[in-house]
């Protein structure tokens, strides 16, 4: 069952509908950047290697949504419904999936059983066969409606 290519897609899409509810969860706390440069700046190509062509600069920033909790929230509970459809829609393929692997069986059930009556069959004797039909079509009722002569 876990081979099938539905159920893998919506695995998949379970698991990404569960990592964006952890990346929304992270609008919660404040995010630090440190940003950093290296570099060489000089007119001609001879003062670049001069000392004094060495460049570096180095900065950090902070960088908190102190009055969107509201919206934030509201972000975090759109990802659990998302993540939840997507359990749901799993749930759906998987019993989908039983569903058809047990049609599946019946048919192939069914199948052997037919095949085997055939085989059974062909090895029994001509009259054997004859008695065997023309007692099923006594057994099978007929409307005598079907077989009289329409008068309109």
């Amino acid at each position: 069952m876990r081979r099938r290519p539905d159920i893998r897609v919506a695995e998949r899409q379970i698991a990404a509908a569960i990592a964006r509810v952890g990346l929304t969860h992270t609008d919660l706390f404040p995010k630090v950047n440190i940003n950093g440069l290296l570099g060489l700046n000089a007119a001609t190509v001879s003062g670049l290697v001069e000392g004094a062509a060495f460049r570096y600069s180095l900065g950090a920033s902070i960088v908190y949504n102190l009055f969107d909790f509201g919206l934030v929230k509201k972000r975090i509970e759109a990802a659990d419904a998302r993540a939840e459809a997507a359990i749901i829609t799993y749930e759906k393929t998987v019993l989908l999936a039983l569903e058809e692997t047990e049609a599946a069986l019946l048919q192939y059930s069914r199948n052997a059983k037919q095949s085997e009556e055939l085989f059974t069959a062909t090895k029994t004797p001509k009259k054997q066969r004859d008695s065997r039909v023309f007692a099923s079509m006594r057994a099978t009722p007929i409307s005598l409606r079907y077989l009289t002569p329409s008068d309109s």
